[in-house]
């Protein structure tokens, strides 16, 4: 069984001992008397019904147009007829657009609304009356809306096997139910037969000509086969506003005496048992009533309850504010039975639990009923039907679903809400009870607070017992923090700061406390604490961001706030010279850390506090070149740095940082990353994380130093790289001086300064030495004829694979070229994963045939990797910016790669002779001028 749908109603216990004890056996007489007082409760609507329209008259007031057909002429005639149905589509059955057609459950013609015109002023009367009719006879007294859907055409043998309309979608906002008018057409047989709890009535639309049919969606119906004729029928789709909470007054208003006096009896008894007994210990009193209706998932709330049903909840409320188709086989044996509550709501219609299975001794000793089986009488059941396979007997999984209330005593609320929870059914638990404490209406803000706290501890807090934790999601985490400055809680904001702050949480918390800080609904020194410690677990990078989200701009702060954000400075520059002494930060640290000062307009604490430390780390150049590039902006669009000061104290640190830095530590995360895969995950030491640039930064420092003239500094770094350039790591070619001298070129070529004359001969060198480097490194001499085409071989964790010894028998090999391995898919990518460390020195091909493909290995000789490079190279000359630099000569040279081969000049000797005596002028050097 599947209680899809169960509305949890509180039962106030005014009059009663309120000891949330165990219900025990509770009395049969209490149970009998709830359910008949509850059963009492009727109204004067009925689940279906039919009217005659026989004093219409449809040939005068239809004014019916298809498209396609054209007017249609009233009687409807046998021609017509065939041309409606030409028009038609075979009707689908199922749930949406894409519902398959099945002629032996759903045999009938069907239009579409769009394909409708009715062109008579009087037809919106007759719709008028029929709406009247069904509200009337379904017992509603708000305002129905309905909505043409489509039109059917039954021909002979035309039928609807059984079925209820899927409850589970509305097909309209606040469906409730259907409407059909039939149209006056000779027809027999097409009766619409309807059951609901037991009950059956058989509605003859051959007889009643022509007429109006209602019922609600959750009644089973079906249209038997027609005999003869057509039966032609228009379907409207019912609704009521979904927002509307529905009048009482034509609710029949019983004596609810009886109903209160029953409830107090149970409460009476729940109050007798020993808080102290084993079973109070694990049951909690609870009291469920199966509802007359079905509802969809997306309706269930009490304002959504049909006639009996929402009298009977509404009067529950009242007492609080006082105080699928086709053949069924026969089960021979039942092997197990299961309930579970797929959807738990409150009266609102608002999730509190969803998946919750429910022990069937519970339904069984809780249920309000008179019966022994719960599931009598319930139409809505699905089946899985398995036939015979071989000595086995066939098997049948019936699936029920009905909708129902419990009644749980007021005080036992929250211990029948969360039991069997765990962490993340607890989610949309703390959701509810946010949603509480924000509502000013709402008469449980207090202990729904309460909850909260408990709720979050158990869900969040690292040390607590109970479930195991999961990652805290964010909205719902920011939904509790509103409700706890809306209650005044800052003590439950501030532990889930602490328990739950991931760094999306923490993100969302401050632009909240902003936003509330600046409206003048949240006290800042009474979080700012929390706020700071959960700062000081993380990254200093990421302190600028956080400090903007506070800060965004001078209009969107406040005195509160711009203290909280020079706190949050204050402890930064508290932990600059840790961290650096740790050797942990990082270019994006130095970059971050900068901005805040920037953005403090703190001149007096850069200098004596931050400078200081800069000067001492120049050694760590990555992160002191990423605070250059904020300090370099502070020389002209700062208010408190003094523009040629601070310029100055930019030269001090490009100089400091070109005479420290050692280009060949330099690095980047590719490699890094690259490399902790070869070593299966062995972390990257926080000392070569610290040497992590990015070649954007490193041309900045030239940029800077040109912009600025300092022809000392371009020369210094120019003469560095040049010279060490023959010692940089192979692997940092591709990811580091490539797109460094990719920057470089552009910068240089579309400078101002530089597109007027040519490019000073520094650049053309250090160019020259890092492409002859990176083609060496990269590419290599050209071999012998008779050289070997050994590779290295792969590393393989796994000590029982069959497939790695022959490959690295191959790669071993000086003279096999290719190799074929017919092997599976999972051994193809292991294969194809382990080459990978081998970078471009094979190519990796799958050949298709037979029962597993072929993976081809082929290694790659030195002309495709001088294509590659070649390749690369001409990128790097896009708009010409490498000709310009080098010249045409240097680059056909460098792009032919002729000093490669063997018996030619490796012109990088050269260069590195040349530029390794520092001590020579500018003028000797050859390399003087911009």
């Amino acid at each position: 069984m599947n209680v899809s749908e169960l509305l949890v109603n509180s039962v106030p216990e005014t009059g009663a001992a309120s000891n949330p004890g165990n219900a025990g056996a509770i009395p049969r007489g209490v149970m009998v008397d709830i359910r008949k007082a509850l059963d009492d409760i009727q109204t004067p609507g009925s689940f279906s019904a039919i009217g005659g329209l026989a004093e219409h008259r449809f040939a005068d007031r239809l004014g019916l147009h298809v498209e396609g057909v054209g007017d249609i002429a009233m009687p409807l005639q046998e021609e017509q007829a065939r041309q409606l149905i030409a028009q038609c589509r075979q009707a689908p059955y199922g749930k949406g657009s894409e519902a398959p057609v099945d002629t032996s459950v759903r045999n009938t013609w069907e239009l579409d609304a769009s394909q409708l015109e009715f062109r008579s002023a009087a037809w919106a009367k007759t719709l008028d009356h029929c709406v009247e009719f069904t509200a009337k006879s379904l017992g509603i007294s708000s305002p129905i809306v309905a909505e043409l859907y489509k039109m059917l055409i039954y021909e002979k043998g035309a039928m609807f096997k059984a079925h209820t309309d899927n409850t589970s979608t509305e097909k309209i906002p606040g469906m409730f139910g259907t409407l059909v008018i039939c149209l006056p057409l000779p027809h027999t047989g097409g009766d619409l037969v309807v059951r609901h709890r037991g009950l059956q009535k058989t509605l003859q639309t051959s007889v009643t000509q022509p007429s109006v049919l209602c019922w609600y969606s959750d009644v089973h119906h079906e249209v038997l086969p027609v005999t003869s004729g057509y039966r032609w029928v228009l379907t409207y789709n019912l609704a009521i506003s979904p927002d509307l909470v529905r009048p009482t007054a034509a609710l029949l208003q019983p004596d609810t005496g009886k109903l209160q006096q029953s409830l107090g009896r149970w409460l009476e008894h729940v109050g007798t048992q020993s808080e102290e007994s084993e079973k109070a210990k694990r049951d909690v009193p609870h009291l469920y009533y199966l509802l007359a209706h079905e509802y969809s998932e997306a309706s269930i709330a009490l304002r959504a309850l049909k006639t009996t049903d929402l009298a009977r909840l509404q009067h529950d409320e009242d007492d609080e504010d006082e105080d699928g188709p086709g053949a069924r086989h026969e089960l021979d044996h039942v092997y197990e039975t299961s309930v579970s509550i797929k959807k738990l709501v409150d009266l609102d219609g608002s999730l509190l639990r969803s998946a919750l299975d429910i022990d069937d001794h519970d339904l069984l000793d809780n249920l309000i009923s008179d019966c022994v089986d719960p599931l009598k009488g319930v139409d809505d059941r699905n089946e899985e039907y398995q036939g015979y396979m071989g000595n086995s007997g066939s098997t049948a999984t019936h699936w029920y679903r009905t909708a129902a209330t419990v009644l749980v005593p007021r005080s036992s609320t929250e211990k029948f809400l969360t039991r069997d929870l765990d962490s993340r059914g607890a989610q949309s638990m703390l959701r509810y009870y946010a949603a509480k404490c924000l509502d000013p209406k709402s008469a449980q803000r207090q202990p729904a607070e309460e909850y909260m706290h408990r709720l979050a501890s158990r869900a969040w807090e690292p040390d607590s017992r109970g479930w195991s934790k999961c990652s805290p999601d964010v909205g719902t985490v920011i939904e509790v923090l509103k409700a706890a400055i809306a209650s005044g809680g800052y003590d439950l904001f501030n532990n889930v700061v602490a328990w739950a702050g991931t760094d999306a949480v923490l993100a969302r918390t401050f632009t909240l406390v902003r936003n509330l800080a600046l409206a003048g609904r949240l006290d800042v020194s009474e979080v700012k604490k929390s706020m700071l410690d959960s700062l000081s677990k993380r990254h200093v990078a990421n302190w600028s961001d956080y400090l903007e989200l506070l800060c965004p701009s001078e209009k969107e702060s406040s005195a509160d706030l711009d203290e909280m954000a020079a706190e949050i400075v204050n402890q930064a520059v508290k932990r600059l010279e840790g961290d650096l002494k740790s050797g942990i930060l990082q270019e994006n640290d130095g970059f971050a850390f900068m901005l805040m000062i920037q953005r403090r307009q703190d001149y007096d604490l850069f200098k004596t506090c931050v400078l200081p430390d800069l000067e001492a780390s120049t050694s760590t150049a990555p992160f002191v070149l990423g605070a250059l590039q904020v300090l370099d902006t502070c020389t002209s669009d700062s208010k408190s740095f003094p523009q040629a000061e601070t310029l100055e104290i930019v030269k001090s640190l490009s100089k400091s940082v070109i005479s420290t830095m050692d280009i060949t530590k330099l690095r980047t995360k590719q490699t890094l990353q690259a490399e902790e895969r070869r070593t299966h995950g062995h972390k990257t030491p926080p000392t070569q994380l610290a040497q992590v640039i990015d070649p954007a930064t490193l041309a900045e420092l030239f940029q800077i130093s040109f912009e600025h003239a300092w022809d000392d500094l371009l020369m210094a770094l120019s003469l560095k790289i040049a010279a060490q350039a023959p010692s940089i790591l192979a692997s940092e070619f591709n990811f580091l001086w490539i797109p460094f001298l990719e920057h470089l070129i552009g910068f240089l070529h579309s400078s101002p300064t530089t597109t007027t004359t040519p490019p000073s001969p520094r650049y053309k060198q250090l160019t020259l030495s890092l492409l002859e480097s990176y083609l060496t490194s990269s590419v290599g001499r050209e071999p012998a004829p008779s050289a070997s085409l050994t590779l290295p071989a792969v590393h393989c964790s796994s000590g029982a694979c069959s497939d790695c010894p022959g490959l690295n028998g191959f790669l071993e090999s000086p003279d096999r070229r290719t190799a074929r391995f017919q092997v599976g898919k999972a051994r193809r990518t292991h294969l194809q994963r382990v080459l990978g460390s081998l970078g471009g020195m094979v190519t990796l091909a799958t050949e298709q045939g037979g029962r597993s493909e072929t993976l081809v290995v082929t290694k790659v000789g030195g002309k495709s990797q001088r294509h590659r490079r070649a390749t690369r190279l001409e990128d790097l000359d896009e708009e010409g910016g490498l000709r310009w630099v080098i010249g045409e000569e240097e680059y056909e040279r460098i792009l032919g790669m002729g000093f490669l081969r063997r018996g030619g000049e490796v012109l990088g000797a050269a260069v590195t002779a040349g530029v390794a005596g520092v001590k020579r002028s500018a003028e000797e050097a050859g390399m003087g001028g911009y």
